[in-house]
């Protein structure tokens, strides 16, 4: 009987598998190619950088060999994840999520670790920038129907002006309806701006928004210390 040749039988053990389409579409040059295995310090590399190194990266090992399969994901209706890994610096990938229970703990050490220590994580809807640890944070409090407060914007040291907080944020206005408010500095004026915000008159936000920016300490300002607050959609 004639021998297989070695790609063709890769790709039938992979179809049997389930990770590659079976007839033509299995040998188009575009959705299946070999590639080299990763280096070893990829696969010696923790869980949570895999993604980043090789392991994961859309290859599959099939006896031996590793098959190069697309790199995004698809997002369904529901899914926390809402935004792909970028090739950011050193090429790591960021993920950006709903925080869900299980990044409580490392959300509430993130935010203490940048000196704020008084967040209260039991209200509002958290979004995550992760690179293995957690890189960028945002809060949404919903304080009426369709009013929402924008708290907690935060990037790590070391991974400030990468776009991680413009996509934090992206992905978590696009989650949410409503009015959005808040509450920065100067320097951080055109940042919001860039998203859509615009400067709004304390006087006319809702009486919602002014409680809670009293309960954090963002009104009344202290004196010397300017505040500016903003408001998109």
């Amino acid at each position: 009987m004639a021998e297989r040749h070695p790609r063709l039988l890769d790709i039938r053990d992979a179809q049997r598998q389930g990770i590659c389409d079976r007839g033509r579409a299995a040998r188009h040059p575009l959705r299946l190619r070999s590639c080299a295995p990763p280096s070893s310090a990829g696969r010696d590399a923790p869980p949570q950088h895999r993604f980043a190194t090789g392991i994961g990266e859309g290859r599959v090992s099939v006896r031996g060999r590793f098959l190069a399969l697309p790199t995004h994901r698809r997002t369904v209706a529901g899914s926390p994840h809402v935004r792909d890994h970028d090739r950011g610096s050193g090429g790591l990938g960021v993920f950006i999520t709903r925080a869900s229970r299980h990044d409580k703990a490392d959300l509430q050490e993130f935010f203490e670790n940048h000196g704020w220590d008084e967040v209260d994580l039991s209200t509002g809807v958290a979004f995550v920038a992760r690179d293995g640890p957690i890189v960028g944070a945002v809060r949404f409090v919903e304080v009426a129907p369709q009013t929402v407060v924008v708290d907690n914007v935060m990037v790590g040291e070391g991974r400030r002006r990468k776009g991680i907080g413009t996509r934090v944020m992206q992905a978590a206005m696009n989650s949410r309806g409503g009015t959005l408010y808040l509450c920065c500095h100067v320097e951080a004026r055109e940042f919001y701006r860039r998203l859509g915000f615009d400067d709004v008159d304390l006087a006319d936000a809702p009486a919602e928004v002014v409680d809670y920016w009293r309960k954090v300490e963002d009104y009344p300002t202290p004196e010397g210390h300017v505040h500016y607050f903003m408001r998109a959609r």
